[in-house]
């Protein structure tokens, strides 16, 4: 390979490698993130939307020498011009069909969903008809302008020119005619321009064609513009200002073109009807996105145009604080950017383009408390803020443009050296920002949640990133050095971000600081037996060995700042009432009534219903209870909010009350009713599954009321009453089972005390071995609770243990572990509830340990995770009659 050839492969490397990059980063997302539209369309939507961006930049490198001032030593190589020209086309030629054929294909394997179906032949002829107008506009543009920013902008202009010609011309024809002529103009430019481009290379000479740098017309004919330099007050930041706004005169030139075809744009879509699934559709309608170059093309110009010119150090002299220069430099462009990057594009197209933004967080804040002042301001503030999203977020994504753009030029010698690092580090930035949201997804594990990532991250590289482009704006001289830097500093940040956000989303603190008392207190309650905690509402019911039973209603601290942003709803307090009497046998509670059957066998429900604006209040107490009919045979009781299933000593099953769908009407009570027995041959046994009851025939399978799976087999016992086989219930105690993973799986506990782990038939299909995997060796669990990733079980000996699940425990069951929640070995029952675990301790103590990070009783997302330590709600002896 001759040095001719390695300089023209040296020259493409760059910008073709990120092209490849981009396209093939879409290879490494895993595969489980296929179903997640919203983390799929930034990962994978943008390469593909972004590489023809970067694949003009490739052609533009091509004739590299121009933009770095090597032309004419180009020309004076001892090579015929015609073997130049060869050798670069025919290279540049394989770079661009690699990277064409590389997009079809990877866009052809994952299919994004914002591409609709999969690649057919029309797709492959469309895109190869504009990779050809790209690659011949970018030879020849550049060619005759010898300028970077005017001949990236006519490689793009001019295709969806000739787009929008030939769309309105062969309006009134059929799409596959208009299809036709688009492809037809296409080739027909992309093959003139190839012979452009090359009669234009022979005849090339080392001044350009044109007549010099696109700049503004003059004002008067034969009058030049000029600045005068005064040194007195403020003038000179006057004359810097007028200096950048010279600088990019021709990228003003360019808004102006690009404005006139822009209204061109607007009239043919108002005057011609096209599909908007056409591709003519398609660019009018997307015609818009291209103002988002703008900050692209003005803060990769900012300073390595001024190298390029060598004027930079010129500037550096000025007796103006250097510092005074960049600021000055920076927010000029900045501006210029917002203006033509944001308000233009949406003063043509109106509030089409912006992105709509509902605010549920501040209804239901108002929803939970609506007399509360703070929770009023706040809901106001979510209010106003939605109002503002739609303009701040297209806003916020020409700030990142422009200032990553800038950022690349502080660090480049020329625009055109820029242009790749720039499309790379927005590229970058914005899948970072996504990808920060989404980081569980890929490490499967909640490194941080909520919002706090970005609130210590963005302004950690704002100001990082500020102070870089600060000192790069200072060197005249850019050298591996400075990049080697610059570099070390982005990712000592980045890493500074990333421990900091996991130190303090997890609450390191608390591993230095004590989590429970050393004690509690002189236990007063049974551990032997059988102790149970029903969780309606924000009350519980708790049966306590011996056949004791009493009511436990919570408040919660009122939804302050660290309330809302930190904990979301912790139980406060609480206040207990027994129930009279002693001997209990079965009892059930739901959000209005409290039913109960005693060891005599007789059946007991509340003399009044509680009231829904009762909850939550210290007025959700338990009601005095009266005994229904003279029956004295009852046995078991399980309530679903309101409509209770009973069963009798010889077997038979009742119901009692109705489920209205009427929500509206107060509700009388489940006293106002009659037990109702169900006509069935079968003995049945109840009891009570998380918000369902579990029926139980005479060979001991199990039933639920409501539909499991669409293929379960049913019974109908009457109108009313129809049960659904849940054969994965058969073998576990019913009252303690446990859905973590959102539902998907199911942990339980067998008669013998094994902990065992299964797969929800309501979900997907399970074969019957993935059913009752076992967990852990031990066969001493009396009880567990928990919806979240992780779940809590509880032992004999009265020991608390959190399992974690970090990766599916039916498929893997050795990747569930086991840690001990608390050092005390006093508790004796458990329950979910609030995302967390409520227990019950022999000192008639109540405790809340938070479990679930991820679920919010707000639409805010808490900042930090769980704490380790629990949180004491009350005692249950305490304001209790016994």
């Amino acid at each position: 390979m001759n040095a001719f050839l390695k300089n023209e492969i040296r020259i493409l490397l760059p910008t073709w490698a990120i092209s490849m990059l981009l396209i093939l980063s879409i290879w490494f997302v895993p595969k489980n993130l296929s179903s997640n539209f919203t983390f799929i369309e930034s990962i994978l939507v943008f390469p593909f939307f972004i590489c023809p961006l970067t694949l003009a930049l490739t052609i533009l490198r091509s004739f590299g020498e121009i933009n770095s001032g090597t032309f004419s030593i180009l020309l004076a190589q001892p090579i015929s011009r015609s073997r130049i020209w060869w050798t670069k086309l025919l290279l540049l030629a394989g770079a661009v069909l690699v990277v064409w054929f590389a997009w079809c294909f990877s866009c052809n394997q994952f299919n994004p969903t914002m591409l609709g179906e999969k690649p057919s032949r029309d797709l492959w002829t469309a895109t190869g008809m504009f990779t050809l107008a790209l690659f011949s506009g970018g030879l020849w543009t550049t060619l005759l302008f010898r300028q970077t920013t005017a001949a990236f902008w006519f490689t793009f202009l001019i295709p969806f020119a000739l787009a929008m010609l030939v769309g309105f011309s062969l309006r009134n024809y059929s799409e596959y005619i208009t299809n036709v002529g688009l492809f037809g103009t296409f080739a027909i430019y992309g093959i003139s321009g190839l012979f452009l481009a090359r009669r234009l290379f022979l005849q090339a000479q080392d001044v350009p064609q044109t007549g010099g740098i696109v700049a503004l017309p003059k004002f008067r004919s034969g009058d030049k513009v000029s600045i005068t330099v005064k040194l007195r007050g403020r003038r000179p930041r006057t004359v810097l200002l007028f200096k950048e706004l010279q600088l990019h005169q021709s990228q003003l030139v360019i808004a102006g073109v690009l404005l006139l075809l822009h209204l061109a744009v607007i009239a043919t879509r108002k005057f011609a009807d096209f599909n908007d699934s056409s591709a003519i559709g398609f660019v009018l309608n997307g015609f818009w996105v291209l103002w988002f170059v703008m900050p692209l093309v003005i803060g990769c110009a900012a300073v390595s145009e001024e190298r390029k010119l060598g004027t930079l150090e010129a500037q550096l002299c000025f007796p103006v604080r250097r510092r005074t220069q960049f600021w000055i430099k920076f927010s000029s462009a900045m501006v210029l950017s917002g203006l033509l990057g944001f308000l233009v594009p949406l003063l043509l197209e109106g509030k089409r383009i912006l992105p709509t933004f509902e605010m549920k967080a501040a209804g239901e804040l108002l929803q939970q408390f609506p007399n509360d002042p703070f929770v009023q301001s706040l809901s106001n503030g979510l209010l106003f803020m939605g109002q503002l999203l739609p303009f701040l977020v297209p806003l916020g994504v020409v700030a990142v443009i422009f200032s990553v753009s800038f950022y690349a030029s502080s660090l480049s010698r020329n625009t055109l050296q820029s242009f790749a690092p720039a499309v790379l580090g927005i590229g970058l930035t914005f899948m970072m920002l996504k990808g920060a949201d989404d980081a569980e997804k890929f490490f499967q594990y909640p490194l941080w949640r909520g919002w706090l990532n970005y609130l210590i991250g963005v302004p950690v590289m704002t100001v990082t990133l500020f102070v870089l482009m600060e000192q790069n704006f200072k060197q005249v001289w850019i050298n591996w050095r400075v990049g080697r830097r610059n570099a070390a500093v982005v990712v000592a940040s980045l890493a500074f971000v990333v421990g900091s956000t996991i130190a303090i989303y997890h609450r390191s603190w608390e591993l230095f600081m004590p989590l429970e008392p050393a004690t509690h207190g002189v236990a007063r309650l049974e551990k032997s037996g059988v102790n149970q905690i029903q969780a309606p509402n924000r009350g519980l019911t708790i049966q306590l060995a011996g056949g004791r039973v009493l009511s436990t209603w919570m408040t919660f601290s009122k939804p302050d700042f660290s309330g809302i942003f930190f904990d979301n709803w912790n139980p406060s307090s609480t206040s207990s009432s027994f129930w009279s009497g002693s001997n209990w046998a079965s009892v059930a509670s739901s959000y209005f009534d409290d039913v109960g059957i005693k060891a005599d066998g007789s059946l007991w429900v509340s003399e009044e219903p509680r009231k829904p604006s009762e909850f939550g209040t210290d007025k959700f107490i338990h009601q005095q209870l009266v005994q229904v009919g003279n029956d004295n045979d009852w046995n078991e009781v399980s309530l679903n909010n309101r409509k209770a299933f009973l069963t009798k000593n010889d077997g038979t099953l009742w119901s009692w009350g109705k489920e209205s769908t009427n929500r509206s009407k107060e509700w009388p009570g489940l006293r106002t009713f009659e037990p109702q027995r169900v006509e069935t041959e079968l003995k049945w046994s109840v009891s009570r599954h998380d918000w369902r009851t579990v029926f139980r025939d005479g060979d001991g399978q199990a039933w639920f009321s409501s539909l499991t799976s669409l293929d379960a087999k049913r019974i109908k016992l009457n109108e009313e009453i129809t049960l659904y086989r849940a054969e994965y219930l058969d073998r576990l105690n019913s009252s303690t089972v446990a859905w973590p993973q959102a539902g998907r799986i199911l942990v339980g506990i067998q008669d013998d005390g094994v902990l065992v782990v299964g797969g929800n038939f309501d979900t997907r299909r399970f074969r019957a071995e993935e059913v009752g995997i076992q967990l852990g060796n031990d066969s001493n669990w009396i009880d567990v609770a928990g919806r979240a990733e992780s779940v809590v079980a509880l032992k004999a000996d009265g020991s608390l243990w959190k399992w974690t699940f970090n990766d599916d425990p039916i498929t893997n069951p050795k990747s569930a572990s086991a840690t001990r929640l608390s050092k005390h070995s006093d508790w004796i029952a458990i329950t979910e509830q609030f995302g967390g675990v409520i227990s019950l301790a022999a000192d008639g103590s109540l405790w809340f340990w938070r479990t679930d990070d991820s679920r919010s009783y707000y639409a805010i997302p808490p900042l930090l995770s769980a704490s380790r330590k629990p949180q004491k709600i009350g005692n249950i002896f305490q304001s209790s009659s016994d």
